[in-house]
């Protein structure tokens, strides 16, 4: 039986889940977790996914696009700097 947002026969103040995985749970403060009311077990939504903030933020693909992009040009920079560095090389033996 749920019972959002209210407190059940034990006292326990009971709400759904935010995740909308259906389940009851309540606060458990010994645990420092949130327990289901069925099962009495520590709950651990399946439907939880981690917020995301600004260190462990996913790369777009625009994002993606411009280091591939900007490695291509090093590369060709890196190629152009050998080539002058060959070509001085020659002119200081010569």
């Amino acid at each position: 039986m749920d019972h959002p947002n209210n407190y059940n026969e034990d006292n326990k103040k009971v709400k759904v889940c935010k995740n909308d995985c259906g389940k009851s749970i309540y606060w458990n403060n010994s645990q420092n977790a949130y327990f289901e009311i069925d099962s009495q077990q520590k709950h651990v939504c399946p439907k939880w996914k981690p917020s995301i903030n600004n260190s462990q933020k996913q790369f777009s693909q625009h994002d993606v696009n411009v280091v591939n992009t900007t490695e291509e040009i090093l590369a060709k920079i890196l190629l152009m700097l050998d080539k002058l560095d060959r070509k001085v090389d020659k002119l200081g033996g010569a």
